[in-house]
Parts: structure tokens; sequence; C-alpha cells
């Protein structure tokens, strides 16, 4: 068909019997069909841009996917870090938690045996003044009385629940 149509133009443009307008216009026609490319040349071409086009935009979103990929690798491996941190943190902390733990029922068990002993020891300085005070002395009634009311005042400053406690413990005693 193309073929065709250049021997058509080439044979009109040579043809002596046709008017000087006509062959000159078949012999530009000529120039113009030898000079572009043919349809199946054209079609190449056009698909060959398109496929370049889209392999350009396919390149660039594979370069974009890989960035935020590595990014987000990056992002990964610093939350990593940072969990691992955390991790030691808190395991020296639960450390230091139990230790604390242990100082305090260490601390609770002393303070226990502190009150134990300080109701012994006033148990006892309460058997001393009743002796004491049980003695028939002459003119010594001041340090009697003065020794009863610095019994009176500790009595006074004992937490109300350890008084208690020491009061059923000596009614036991007495019994």
């Amino acid at each position: 068909k193309y073929k065709d149509k250049l021997a058509k133009l080439e044979r009109e443009s040579k043809d002596s019997s046709l008017g000087q307008v006509k062959r000159m216009k078949a012999a530009n026609m000529l120039a113009q069909s030898k000079a572009k490319p043919t349809l199946a040349l054209q079609t190449a071409k056009v698909t060959l841009t398109a496929s370049e086009k889209r392999a350009t935009k396919a390149a660039q979103k594979a370069k974009t996917a890989a960035d935020k990929s590595a990014a987000a690798a990056q992002r990964a491996a610093v939350a990593l870090q940072e969990a691992k941190s955390a991790r030691e943190i808190s395991e020296a902390a639960e450390k230091q938690a139990i230790e604390s733990a242990k100082r305090a029922e260490d601390a609770r068990k002393a303070a226990e045996e502190a009150v134990v002993a300080a109701q012994e020891a006033f148990a006892k300085a309460e058997a001393e003044l009743k002796k004491l005070l049980a003695k028939p002395v002459g003119s010594g009634q001041g340090s009697r009385w003065w020794l009863q009311r610095e019994f009176e005042d500790m009595k006074k400053y004992m937490p109300k629940s350890k008084l208690k406690k020491f009061m059923k413990q000596k009614k036991q005693e007495a019994a």
C-alpha cells in the first residue's frame, strides 16, 4: 500500500501530460512521503516512547519504595535499640526494687524486734517502780512521786495500740 502510493506519486511527478501544478504537487507529496517515516515506524516510536515513560515511572516508584523501606528499616533499628535499652533499664530497676524490698523487710523485722525490746524494757521499769513504791521509805515521797510521774508520761506518749497491747500483756502476766 505504501509502496503503491509512492509509485503512483512518482509516475505523476514525471508524467509530462499532466499540468505543471499537478506534477509539482505530486513531486512535493512524494518528497513528503519519503521524508516522513512509515506508519509501522511511527507506531514503533510511539510504543517505544510510551514504554520508556512507563519504565521511568516504575523505576521512580521502585526507588521511592526502596528509600521508604530503607528509612523504615533504619527507624526499626533505632526502635530496637531503644527497646533493648529500655529493657536493660527495667531489669536494673527490677533488681533495685527487689533489693529495696529485702532491705525494707529487714528493717521491718528490726523494728518489730525493737518494739518487743522496748516493751520488755518498759515492763522491767514498771516492775522496778512497783517494787520501789511498795517499800516503805521515810521521807522519799518526792522521788517516788517523780518516778511515778515519769512512768505516766511514758505511757502517755506511747502509741495507743502499743499501750493496749502492753497493758493486755501485763494483765496476763499478773494473772
